[in-house]
């Protein structure tokens, strides 16, 4: 989302919310998947499907308010006396548990009117759901998984599909459609040919045709300037892309970015951690067809002033002030590109996909590129001319800790929860102001 006319100091209060909101969802996991029980195949009991017997299944989904679940089921040898709800967004590791109205009896009407403003899931995902049913007699029948498209039913959708690539648009021409799949397929594309980099999981790209339609699409009080929100774990990208003559630049500039952090996510899923946050950033802002013009600006400032950032610091969350945290994208891309140009596309995927053998980031670059952290941040300086940091010059600002979805720095056990975290605010500097956007997922940096 674009700030025409602000200057950086307005947006400073606008980062640390952004930041903040991070460091809520980490720390307590949305209200749809609280206390859920794990996803497991349904399961009918001997005779179940005797005594027991589904007459009708339905989900009416009425986004973003509410999906209302039916039933209708019949006892044919005693009383049904249990029925539970099952749900989760079909690319999810937790199921969540509902409990329906309804009267016990040979023959039940249940219903699960779920509130989606308490239980938000974004637009764009598919959802699988089952009953499970039990009868005076112990009886016990899991109906088979039923399956929707969880979609804004507020617009007209059409759709693209190529590959694991599937958009969602309503605004604009075919050619508007098509050319955000191209993109991220050409996103795709590179990363795998370049890098090994792939995933073969499913990816949605829900494009809004504006700001405020996209805005009517959040959890009830979310902030006014998000700019879009993604969810790697879910296979999901949801922003808001207005058709237009500066709608090309945009989609080169954000279908890449985030296309990156998806494919990169499901390259290195486990449960450990993935890549530091500086390496997902850096391929990401690597990726984009049309750059960030004022990362080159910074870094050459930070470079002249002896105040970059040390590599290490950016393993993790980069830092709440803004100045510095786009400089932490600045050298994210130009730690990147000086491992492309220095060791060769073949090493830097080797780094990157070895991720997902659960390795700490020193032993990763160790193994790829035959240095540390440190070794890694010296050479880097050395190639840039750097002359030292500036006496007294410090990493301004707290660190954020949850920018993104909180991982931390040694690599430690990632917390396992579907959270949203919007496409904001660190970095990718547009033609007048800040593009706030970011991504979330499961033990990811966003």
């Amino acid at each position: 989302m674009r700030h025409g006319g602000r200057g950086r100091a307005a947006l400073r209060p606008l980062l640390a919310l952004t930041l903040c909101l991070g460091a809520l969802l980490l720390a307590r996991p949305p209200a749809a998947f609280a206390g859920a029980a794990p996803a497991r195949a349904p399961q009918a009991a001997p005779g179940a499907a005797d005594a027991i017997a589904v007459t009708a299944s339905a989900a009416k989904p009425e986004f973003p308010k509410s999906i209302t679940f039916t039933l209708t089921a019949r006892g044919t040898a005693a009383d049904i006396v249990k029925v539970q709800l099952f749900y989760r967004p079909v690319a999810a590791a937790i199921t969540e548990l509902a409990a329906p109205d309804f009267t016990p009896g040979r023959e039940v009407t249940a219903t699960a009117a779920i509130d989606m403003t308490e239980h938000y899931l974004p637009p764009g995902i598919d959802v699988q759901y089952y009953w499970s049913l039990t009868d005076a007699a112990g009886n016990h029948l899991d109906t088979a998984p039923q399956q929707f498209l969880y979609q804004d039913q507020r617009f007209p959708w059409r759709t693209k599909q190529g590959g694991q690539v599937t958009v969602y648009y309503y605004s604009g021409n075919d050619d508007f459609g098509q050319d955000i799949l191209d993109t991220a397929l050409r996103a795709a594309d590179r990363l795998g040919h370049s890098f090994g980099v792939a995933g073969n999981r499913p990816i949605h790209i829900v494009v809004y045709g504006n700001n405020r339609d996209f805005a009517s699409s959040l959890p009830p009080n979310s902030a006014e300037w998000i700019g879009g929100q993604a969810h790697p774990d879910l296979g999901l990208i949801v922003t808001g892309i207005q058709p237009g003559s500066g709608a090309a630049a945009e989609i080169r500039r954000v279908i890449p970015h985030e296309m990156s952090h998806q494919l990169l996510y499901q390259a290195t899923d486990n449960p450990y951690g993935g890549p530091p946050h500086w390496l997902d950033e850096g391929l990401a802002v690597y990726n984009q067809e049309t750059p960030d013009s004022e990362f080159s600006t910074m870094l050459q400032q930070a470079i002249r002033n002896g105040t970059l950032i040390p590599v290490r610091a950016l393993n993790s969350n980069f830092p709440l002030d803004p100045d510095q945290a786009l400089l932490s994208y600045a050298e994210s891309l130009s730690v990147v590109q000086f491992i492309v140009k220095t060791y060769g596309d073949a090493k830097l995927g080797q780094l990157l996909t070895s991720f997902k053998d659960e390795l700490s980031y020193d032993e990763a670059l160790q193994a790829a590129l035959g240095v540390d952290t440190d070794g890694l941040d010296r050479a880097w300086k050395a190639s840039l001319g750097y002359k030292g940091d500036r006496a007294g010059a410090t990493l301004d600002g707290p660190r954020a800790p949850g920018d993104g979805i909180g991982r931390a720095a040694n690599n430690g056990p990632a917390t396992l929860a579907t959270i949203a975290i919007p496409i904001a605010a660190l970095a990718l500097i547009a033609a007048g102001g800040l593009a706030l956007r970011r991504r979330g997922g499961v033990g990811r940096g966003a």
